[in-house]
């Protein structure tokens, strides 16, 4: 039975391969991956563990179907180089290592609560490979655009955590998409581009873990926040909180911390405390795209508040 699984298509999630393999060959998941060599557990949508089986039958190099199709390489951007690797071991390996827990790691994608889809990726799809399927990119945090369309993701009802229907395949033909369809803006287009980036290793940033006063430093070249004041708190959470509003998905983003208190948290002088990715890129994509500043400073005593 194993070797009627079927390598994933160019940028479909590992686990839409194997239920289509099910789908089209009419066997049930559990007995599939029992004959893999894989207990079957309670797997979910973004499962990204046992890759050295499934690389096996795939006859892919485990890393390459992990970065393909996972998205763990979004989740471990912006760790250390040495958890990063460390969370690459249990992944591919299956290697214990105390303080890794995979588990801990995708609950990270809380940012993406629902299940994504283009439009236009579901008809290119069904006229390319007679199947329409889950894509890797549609579900990193931060991406509400569609990659190769520049389409507004549609969001279905389908969850992307466990239960009820966490081994759904089928694509629904009409979404009642909650994200709205309004044109993106800059800040969006900024948060899409870095978070497909650091999927991608193309965000050089992501690759090392952040200097020390890396995003005070930030605030500082952008005329936020002068040198010798802290940031602070209350303006730095509503000077996300305004970038976040407008942004199309942002309620899944919010919804692990309505409150931003990590905000002030990460604009400190000691980043190298662990934050999920999408945190890193929010702030980051507000800092490329500033059109207006923070300033802690009184208006009346600062020359930029007074001449605006």
């Amino acid at each position: 039975m194993r070797y009627l699984l079927q390598r994933p298509l160019p940028d479909e999630i590992l686990t839409s391969a194997l239920v289509r393999t099910c789908v089209q060959f009419d066997v049930a998941i559990k007995p599939l991956l029992n004959a893999i060599g894989v207990n079957p557990g309670s797997p979910g949508f973004f499962h990204m563990s046992k890759i050295a089986a499934y690389a096996q039958v795939f006859r892919m190099d485990p890393t390459d179907l992990l970065n393909q199709a996972t998205v763990f390489p979004s989740l471990v951007a912006f760790q250390p180089g040495d958890r990063r690797m460390a969370f690459e071991m249990a992944a591919t390996q299956g290697i214990a290592i105390p303080g890794v827990q995979l588990s801990a790691l995708q609950s990270t994608t809380a940012f993406v609560p629902y299940r994504r889809l283009c439009s236009k990726c579901v008809r290119t799809d069904k006229a390319r490979y007679g199947w329409a399927y889950w894509h890797v990119s549609h579900h990193l945090p931060g991406v509400t655009l569609c990659a190769r369309h520049g389409t507004r993701l549609r969001e279905t009802t389908l969850t992307t955590s466990s239960g009820r229907g966490r081994w759904s395949y089928q694509l629904p033909e009409v979404v009642d998409s909650t994200l709205p369809a309004a044109r993106p803006g800059r800040f969006d287009l900024e948060l899409n581009r870095l978070a497909l980036g650091i999927q991608a290793g193309e965000v050089q940033l992501a690759s090392d873990a952040l200097p020390l006063r890396f995003y005070r430093c930030a605030l500082e070249r952008a005329g936020l926040v002068a040198e010798d004041r802290q940031v602070n708190a209350s303006a730095a959470r509503a000077w996300v909180a305004g970038h976040l509003q407008g942004l199309a998905g942002s309620s899944g983003l919010l919804r692990c911390d309505p409150s931003l208190a990590w905000v002030d948290l990460i604009l400190r002088d000691r980043p190298g405390v662990p934050f999920a990715a999408c945190k890193h890129l929010i702030i980051q994509a507000a800092l490329a795209g500033v059109s207006e500043f923070l300033c802690v400073r009184r208006r009346k005593t600062c020359p930029r508040c007074r001449s605006s």
